[in-house]
């Protein structure tokens, strides 16, 4: 009785003369050989699938961490720039600290940005920072508006794919 191995071995062997005398000697063996044979093949091809979908998921995983890192640095920004311009920090120390603070973060987020891949949102968020760059600006109303945009956009990428 010819397994699945034997007959792939024929085939290679009209294929591969170099193989020639492997087959000979699997031959002259046993069918358990061939078999032996066929499950290492088969086990290969199943740890290159798994190596391949490990890789995939890794990389998802990273570009998904990336994203809810960016989103925390968007949030602490947009904490510190609301104590910025709160009422009660008003006074020299307070408001000097609180602008040291919103200062840092803002470029946390910038240096964030540059770390993630290079995509639409990416660009379009670091050219709404660079324009944006001067405290008077970032510190306005109208900012409020756009960047809140952009932190729900970033927010919906955090989330983990769902599976169909």
């Amino acid at each position: 009785m010819q397994t699945y191995a034997c007959l792939l071995l024929a085939k290679l062997r009209l294929h591969l003369p170099a193989l020639y005398p492997i087959w000979e000697w699997l031959r002259a063996g046993s069918t358990a050989a061939l078999v032996t044979v066929e499950i290492a093949g088969v086990g290969a091809i199943i740890a290159w699938r798994q190596l391949v979908y490990a890789q995939q998921r890794d990389k998802d995983l990273d570009i998904r961490n990336g994203w809810t890192e960016t989103h925390k640095l968007i949030m602490t920004f947009r904490f510190k720039r609301e104590i910025l311009n709160a009422p009660f920090n008003a006074d020299y120390p307070r408001s000097a600290d609180a602008a040291i603070a919103a200062l840092e973060s803002l470029h946390n987020l910038k240096g964030q940005l540059d770390r993630m891949p290079d995509c639409p949102l990416v660009e379009q968020i670091a050219d709404f920072l660079n324009s944006n760059w001067q405290p008077e600006e970032w510190r306005s109303p109208e900012f409020v508006n756009k960047f809140d945009e952009y932190a729900k956009q970033v927010a919906l990428l955090t989330r983990p794919a769902t599976q169909n």
